[in-house]
């Protein structure tokens, strides 16, 4: 796997550039891997929102409740995006979303590989990406995941402790915009058979 640097504002550790469109300090771009012949790249101008939104309205069992409007608002809003790329059609097949006060916390959310491209690693490699290859390589990760413990405690995640608390949100109603939709059951997404192997790594539940 090879790395390539773009163009970025602001210096990140060991010379690394991070740019942040639209002179935004609280997001980060500028990190571009290769996987064969895919593209992982952080540039938020670079998804494909159409896409997106077809997987997490038909196949994602999480958030379902979500409007284009409010799919469309996390993006804007998100600390950080991963998308992966099929560099010989251009065609985004995976995606990963981060929210994060930029200093030391973050959540991971909407992960996903399309399903005709799974079993070749590329999951890994996108949490990889988003984990371990950029500015947030050293900071608290938070997740949800129904079925896919093992894969993400290959990239150090545990059970909490009893210091942690969670408040369960409430999806909007239809005034706000949404209607809550059933969740799907299994996994659609990345795993399968509730046990991920080492080449399908698995998607949060749910998003903030």
């Amino acid at each position: 796997m090879a790395k390539a640097a773009r163009g970025s504002r602001g210096d990140g550790p060991a010379g690394k550039k991070w740019r942040s469109p639209a002179d935004r300090a609280d997001t980060v771009t500028g990190v571009q891997w290769t996987a064969g012949q895919f593209e992982l790249d952080d540039d938020p101008g670079r998804v494909d929102r159409d896409t997106l939104w077809g997987f997490l309205s038909m196949e994602a069992y999480w958030g379902r409740w979500r409007t284009r409007s409010v799919v469309e608002q996390q993006l804007e809003s998100a600390w950080r995006v991963v998308g992966v790329y099929d560099s010989t059609t251009g065609a985004m097949v995976g995606f990963a979303r981060a929210v994060s006060d930029g200093a030391g916390f973050a959540y991971l959310a909407d992960v996903y590989i399309d399903k005709e491209f799974r079993g070749q690693g590329l999951g890994v490699e996108l949490v990889a990406t988003m984990i371990d290859h950029g500015p947030g390589a050293s900071f608290r990760w938070t997740l949800h995941t129904s079925d896919a413990h093992g894969l993400y405690e290959r990239f150090g995640f545990t059970q909490p402790d009893r210091t942690y608390l969670e408040r369960p949100g409430t999806p909007p109603g239809p005034e706000r915009g949404g209607t809550p939709g059933p969740e799907r059951g299994g996994t659609p997404g990345l795993s399968r058979g509730g046990t991920p192997g080492p080449e399908r790594p698995a998607m949060p539940q749910s998003t903030p």
